[in-house]
């Protein structure tokens, strides 16, 4: 009776012990497959956080590119055209967790908007923007058509002057400007008179 008592004591525990022993290996599978899941977490966060760091630096250099090439042209473009010592500038601003791009005018050490120069300074700046954008793109193809460019300069002066600077640019940038104008202070390698539907080349 007694060693019958024994052993069912024994089987009990016999089971309990393999009861436990199933649960501790449950538990340290799945915390060994926590700790992979965990280890790979982290590869993957340093991963991303090391991309976004490129991302970050890569995108800063672009920007500084950005800025040196459209505020160098086009503040040759206006201080060509006017007599003013006008300069332009852009800078890239984070807004509402978004990148942009301000313009603005530089009128003796003073900032300002685009048109509070007046239309013929924007108009000029707008032009060299456009310009500025068609030589970063490399693959491009060169052609720029302009619609009554000098509409919004003052006297024959500027408007001859902008003719020089679109000639310069030209052949600086190998870019091909096609101009639709009244004025016939714009000069160009090759010129069409077209009128009551009739077009003819003279020049």
């Amino acid at each position: 009776m007694v060693i019958s008592m024994i052993l069912d004591n024994y089987n009990e525990m016999k089971e309990k012990f393999s009861s436990d022993k199933a649960t501790k290996d449950y538990i340290k599978s799945e915390l060994v497959s926590e700790g992979i899941i965990n280890n790979e977490l982290n590869k993957d966060l340093e991963d991303h956080t090391e991309a976004r760091v490129i991302t970050q630096i890569v995108a800063e250099q672009t920007q500084k590119t950005i800025e040196d090439n459209f505020n160098t042209l086009v503040t040759s473009a206006i201080q060509a055209v006017f007599s003013e010592k006008l300069e332009f500038k852009i800078k890239f601003v984070q807004k509402r967790n978004k990148t942009e791009c301000e313009c603005y005018i530089i009128n003796d050490g003073n900032e300002c908007g685009m048109f509070d120069g007046g239309f013929g300074v924007a108009e000029i700046a707008s032009f060299g923007c456009r310009v500025a954008f068609l030589h970063l793109e490399k693959k491009a193809r060169k052609i720029m058509f302009l619609d009554e460019p000098t509409g919004s300069l003052n006297g024959n002066i500027e408007q001859e002057n902008f003719s020089n600077v679109m000639q310069m640019l030209s052949d600086k940038y190998e870019i091909q400007f096609i101009v639709v104008t009244n004025q016939g202070n714009i000069v160009g390698d090759r010129i069409f008179n077209v009128k009551n539907g009739e077009c003819k080349q003279i020049s």
